[in-house]
């Protein structure tokens, strides 16, 4: 079997299915968002370079302390992309030692290539604020990109380790695989220490400390390397690699999900009780259908989630435009409850579909009216979450009283038109 051919078969496959979401996602939903966040980024992002110098919009040990945090976020963004399916498990059984050599060597390359990509884009948004903060050449920020990239290499070859059944004599024994202990360290740990490393030693011990660093990075990579003599004396873990894609699966099925609806997309139910004891006195006295979707839209791994970053980040978009015409704020405002509203939409829908649903003796008037009910209450929450920002922003009560007229009416149009239409269109479906 080829197995590097079947890699790349795969991946071409995967990109051909990614080209169906982004052409479910560019709709009129996230570019009304995309451009709202754009801007808001180029505005904020011109204002802070018009400074003569980064000293003058806050303390440079600050600044350091975002830079470090900005790079740790970068370093979380990207993951090894094997494109295992469950059925490998049996059709791949006999074909660990071509999996271990040419499949993840492809895999590597693939991931090594993505992850670079993005750690060029991270980099690259903080040149003018590194250029600013230490007045000098491009030598450390050409440093602090080699040694993320190389970093970001051993976390993946480390990935790739972990899917192996290998003995423990390999193994740093300090941890166990996908511990907390594993993921603090190599995840944040040391990667925040070597880039203070470089933040902070002079300018003419730059490339030292950075090479230095490199030697570590790359003496890891090799540690937890497979060769093609140990690819013959190892076997696959079969279940830990189908459920390492299968997560990674669907952090990008979330991620589209967050601005349409994705289709054929896996529901993953958690159990969340902390928030189960603070809803149980709330929906005690609630009709049965209320419940329903109050616990499916609570257990929700993927629901729950998305709609708590939507209001995230519409409150923040809102407290940066502070400064802005106060109807980009209403604007903003309107369409972040909208946004809310439509990702509220399939537990409707999904609730609807089920069999067991359908048996339960309630009219389908009542369904739709205690859906409406919850649906409500997220609004009138989302609309107090953004008054909230809004007020933390605006100095003039005359302005607050606007927007707090303003998002009213949105609420009351949202919820008194635009619900019951879609409803009604869904029903029409069912």
């Amino acid at each position: 079997m080829n197995a590097k051919a079947l890699y790349y078969k795969r991946f071409r496959v995967a990109q051909k299915n990614n080209i169906k979401y982004f052409r479910l996602l560019f709709n009129d939903h996230f570019v009304l968002f995309l451009l709202i966040a754009l801007g808001t980024f180029i505005l904020g992002y011109r204002q802070l370079l018009t400074y003569d110098t980064i000293s003058s919009f806050g303390k440079p040990c600050l600044w350091q302390v975002f830079i470090v945090l900005w790079l740790l976020l970068g370093l979380q963004i990207g993951s090894l992309m094997t494109y295992f399916k469950p059925a490998d498990r049996l059709f791949l059984l006999s074909q660990d030692t071509n999996i271990c050599h040419q499949y993840f060597k492809s895999a590597l390359k693939v991931s090594v290539a993505v992850s670079a990509t993005v750690q060029l884009i991270f980099v690259g948004l903080l040149v003018p604020i590194l250029h600013q903060l230490y007045y000098e050449s491009y030598d450390r920020i050409i440093c602090l990109l080699a040694f993320l990239i190389v970093f970001k290499t051993f976390i993946l070859v480390y990935e790739r380790y972990k899917q192996l059944m290998i003995s423990h004599s390999r193994m740093l024994m300090i941890f166990e695989p996908n511990s907390l202990i594993e993921k603090v360290l190599f995840r944040f740990l040391m990667p925040m220490v070597f880039i203070v490393l470089i933040l902070i030693v002079p300018s003419s011990m730059v490339f030292i400390c950075t090479a230095i660093l490199l030697i570590i990075a790359i003496f890891m990579i090799y540690l937890f390397s497979i060769s093609k003599s140990l690819s013959y004396r190892v076997a696959m873990n079969w279940q830990n690699a189908i459920k390492y894609e299968r997560k990674r699966q669907q952090r990008i099925q979330s991620f589209y999900a967050s601005f349409a609806d994705v289709p054929n997309k896996e529901t993953v139910i958690k159990q969340r009780p902390i928030i189960n004891w603070l809803i149980q006195p709330l929906t005690k006295s609630s009709t049965v259908m209320y419940r329903l979707y109050m616990l499916r839209f609570i257990r929700t791994q993927e629901l729950f989630p998305l709609i708590g970053r939507l209001a995230f980040v519409g409150g923040v978009l809102i407290y940066i435009l502070k400064s802005a015409p106060l109807w980009l704020i209403l604007v903003t405002s309107a369409l972040f409850i909208y946004l809310v509203n439509f990702q509220f939409l399939p537990l409707y829908r999904s609730t609807q579909m089920n069999l067991w649903t359908r048996l339960i003796p309630v009219t389908d008037i009542q369904k739709e009216r205690d859906f409406r009910k919850l649906a409500r209450q997220l609004s009138i929450m989302t609309s107090l979450y953004f008054m909230i920002c809004i007020v933390l922003g605006q100095n003039k009560l005359s302005d607050m009283a606007l927007v707090g007229v303003s998002i009213i009416l949105i609420n009351i149009i949202i919820n008194s038109i635009y619900l019951p239409f879609i409803l009604k269109q869904v029903k029409r479906h069912k």
